[in-house]
């Protein structure tokens, strides 16, 4: 988790800022009393009842403005004791951070106010000083702790290279990131002041940097004083830790996945930082693609070992991918434009990089990196292990992308033609996200989900719930357990994030609590259905079908998918369609030519006599267009082909009379094509046939 420091001073802190709130605007006074309110009971040792105050203020749903003022002028050092100490109460700080970021955003990188404020915490009287650093963090973030870094190599003013120190302590997690771009400096006292500091903060995420640092230096004093951080952060000796590659390895996975325990709701959003000259320098970025940023550092910062190599394909390819479903969901500059040098990374991993690039990304949850890898395998030619195994993933998307790279490398397996099957059938690629620490009821919402039809991924802790929900591709449903040990239910109601946003919330809860939950959160942000204790089936079915919204972007993915999968199928040989027959006779039914075209070439291919009334039907249909009456001509030519006795009058007689009469040359032509084929004819049948084309 994180940690912080100066809590020592909290009780005057609280006092000094509380005084402050008399000059908040008179509209938001009410929830500046409140909050007061709570504050006083909390250090007066009453934690519980200082809890139910803060959840009364976010019941009231309170602005992202009235939440910054509240943790810049008094929360800090309130909301890090409440994280500290777990459970409802870190969810409830979490809750107000997450509402304060918003807020702090627009504020971050205000270069001349930074400065300012860097100058007086750094030659300011103590309260000013103490003001300065507080509005730092609370309205700048990272921004605010950057400046510090370059006064740490400081060699001609020792008490300001020490203030520095100290307000890199103070700023806490704010000062984490810019610290750790700081061990990549040439200069060894920045080095070694940056190790002192992220020892102190105590932040797991320094932890690989500070093990490259133990490793790797020359420098023997501050070998020892990255293992002395170590220390302090893990409890081990820097010799009992990993390898820094395994390291960095391990947090390119968590940034990835957007785990909490790296990505923090109260964190800086659109910037990742590097060594640049003299200090650290941010690089802007869009807020959708910092996690991912900050996992292809982690996986740079080991590039040497293969299985790095894989992580950061991965991450490059979920990079392309954000960019894409970013641009679907209409959240346009949320993200630049697609960047074609993605592209040139990813292929240059080859077949077996990008293989294992997508057994990474599989294992990890990372379906839409997956489907990019399988399109770099598929322009390659490619035709590997990694492809076949993902075609047993969970996520449609991945399993139809599989499909198509292998069918295009000459595949006509089961599995592939399997897949292509499937495909035919799906109308929009729906994803549920499920969130429940009860392992049976989670068990049996995914299987009942998963029977439906829906892609489910599963989560058995809020925490991970709440990442999952933020990465793409979107969830069109959450299921979530209204009574989690983590997470406060309102996490998940009131998120803003436009990641999450467009998900239905589904609320599950006990029978005891059920009126209760609903009679608070019925109608409330994106709530949209309720399931009670022991989950039924087909009721959760229902209720999840009802909630999901219309979503243009998944239909169209949907269709594209069954074009495809039908125009594969269209001209693979009879000997590999045998096990989709039941996928095909379906597919007959759907209202996109661009889907029956395909299907119908297959069923011809095959001489699926079942099949014959519903083509015979298709080629009747004079509102249908020429080029899908003659494919429906055609594949009844196949399915004549292989009968051995005339079919039913409804099949036959469409075809005899547009022979004879038929004013489209095509169509008619066509219907002589299907009859020409047809063993069950007789003699007498066709000199019928020969006389009227001779008319």
């Amino acid at each position: 988790m994180f940690s912080f420091s100066y809590a020592g001073s909290v009780r005057v802190v609280l006092a000094l800022a509380l005084g402050l709130m008399a000059t908040a605007p008179a509209k938001a006074q009410s929830v500046d009393d409140k909050f007061k309110a709570g504050a006083d009971l909390y250090f007066r040792g009453k934690v519980d009842e200082a809890l139910k105050a803060f959840q009364e203020i976010l019941a009231e749903n309170p602005s992202n403005e009235d939440a910054l003022r509240l943790y810049g002028q008094a929360g800090k050092e309130l909301f890090a004791l409440m994280l500290i100490k777990g459970g409802e109460f870190e969810s409830t700080a979490k809750r107000f951070l997450e509402l304060a970021t918003v807020a702090r955003t627009e504020k971050s990188d205000d270069a001349d106010t930074i400065n300012g404020l860097v100058e007086t915490a750094l030659t300011g009287d103590f309260l000013a000083a103490r003001d300065a650093l507080y509005a730092l963090s609370a309205n700048h973030g990272e921004y605010g702790a950057a400046p510090f870094i370059a006064v740490l190599g400081d060699e001609d003013n020792q008490e300001k290279r020490v203030k520095a120190i100290t307000c890199l302590n103070h700023m806490a997690g704010d000062a984490v990131l810019p610290l750790i771009a700081a061990l990549q400096s040439d200069n060894e006292r920045v080095v070694r002041n940056a190790v002192a500091c992220l020892g102190v903060i105590g932040d797991a995420r320094a932890v690989p940097a500070l093990k490259a640092v133990s490793e790797t230096t020359k420098n023997e004093v501050n070998r020892g004083a990255a293992d002395e951080s170590l220390m302090k952060i893990t409890g081990k000796a820097a010799s009992s830790l990993a390898s820094s590659t395994e390291l960095f390895l391990a947090q390119a996975t968590r940034y990835l996945q957007n785990d909490s325990s790296v990505v923090a709701p109260f964190d800086t959003k659109d910037a990742v930082w590097n060594w640049s000259g003299e200090g650290v320098a941010a690089t802007k970025v869009p807020a959708i693609l910092r996690h991912i940023k900050l996992a292809q550092q982690c996986c740079l910062a080991a590039v040497g070992a293969e299985s790095a190599q894989a992580a950061l394909l991965a991450a490059y390819a979920a990079e392309k991918a954000a960019l894409a479903s970013t641009k679907e969901m209409g959240a346009e500059g949320e993200a630049p434009e697609a960047n074609p040098e993605l592209d040139v990374l990813i292929a240059s991993g080859g077949p077996k990089g990008c293989s294992d690039a997508l057994t990474y990304a599989i294992a990890n949850d990372a379906s839409t990196a997956a489907v990019e890898l399988l399109k770099a395998l598929e322009s390659m030619g490619a035709s590997t292990d990694a492809m076949r195994a993902a075609l047993g993933c969970n996520y449609k998307s991945v399993r139809y992308a599989a499909a198509f790279a292998l069918s295009s490398a000459g595949d006509q397996s089961a599995d592939v033609v399997g897949a292509l099957g499937q495909a035919l059938g799906e109308d929009a690629l729906r994803t549920v996200l499920v969130i429940d620490d009860r392992s049976e009821s989670r068990n049996v919402t995914a299987a009942a989900l998963r029977e439906a039809g829906y892609t489910v991924i599963t989560a058995d802790s809020g925490a991970l719930g709440f990442a999952r929900s933020r990465t793409v591709p979107p969830k069109d449903a959450v299921v979530v357990r209204a009574s989690l040990a983590d997470v406060t239910l309102d996490q998940f109601v009131y998120d803003s994030d436009f990641r999450a946003n467009a998900a239905a919330l589904i609320v599950v809860s006990d029978a005891a609590s059920a009126e209760t939950v609903k009679s608070q959160y019925e109608g409330k942000g994106k709530v949209k259905g309720f399931v009670t204790d022991p989950i039924a089936a087909d009721a959760l079915v229902e209720t999840v079908k009802a909630a999901l919204p219309e979503l243009n972007h998944e239909r169209a993915a949907a269709l594209a998918a069954s074009e495809r999968a039908s125009m594969i199928l269209g001209h693979l040989p009879a000997a590999a369609l045998g096990g989709v027959t039941a996928n095909l006779t379906a597919a007959l039914a759907r209202s996109e030519e661009t889907v029956v075209g395909g299907v119908l070439k297959a069923v011809g291919h095959l001489g699926l006599g079942e099949a014959a009334p519903t083509v015979a039907a298709i080629f009747a249909d004079s509102a249908r267009s020429e080029a899908i009456r003659v494919a429906a001509a055609d594949a009844l030519g196949g399915i004549f082909a292989k009968m051995t006795a005339k079919p039913s009058e409804e099949v036959l007689k469409p075809v005899m009379d547009a022979a004879a009469s038929e004013s489209n040359a095509a169509v008619r032509l066509a219907a002589g094509r299907a009859l020409g084929c047809a063993a069950f004819l007789g003699a007498a049948d066709r000199a019928t046939l020969l006389r009227g084309a001779t008319k």
